[in-house]
């Protein structure tokens, strides 16, 4: 099996409430807790600018609660894969 690329990237969210706006000079500023991580993920991805060939993306769940997704992940990957974990909790 061919080595990969791994993008694990936590995609549940522990808070009932996110928001985002746009400002007048178009920065970004909300919180969205792992939704930003998802976005970005995903515009990577399908920016044309990766090898998708050898790239997997998981979107996990559970972080808050055991970790659960990343443990399914972890049961898959090969000894020589590389892994990046995306992780945005919190952040505004």
């Amino acid at each position: 099996m061919k080595n990969k690329l791994v993008i694990s990237c936590h995609a549940d969210t522990g808070f009932t409430t996110h928001r985002l706006s746009v400002k007048k000079n178009g920065d970004y500023h909300g919180h969205l807790d792992n939704f930003i991580g998802v976005y970005a993920v995903m515009n990577s991805y399908f920016s044309g600018k990766l090898d998708r060939e050898n790239i997997r993306i998981e979107l996990t769940y559970g972080e808050e609660t055991g970790m659960d997704g990343a443990k399914e992940v972890l049961k898959t990957l090969n000894k020589n894969d590389t892994v990046i974990v995306v992780d945005v909790t919190g952040v505004p």
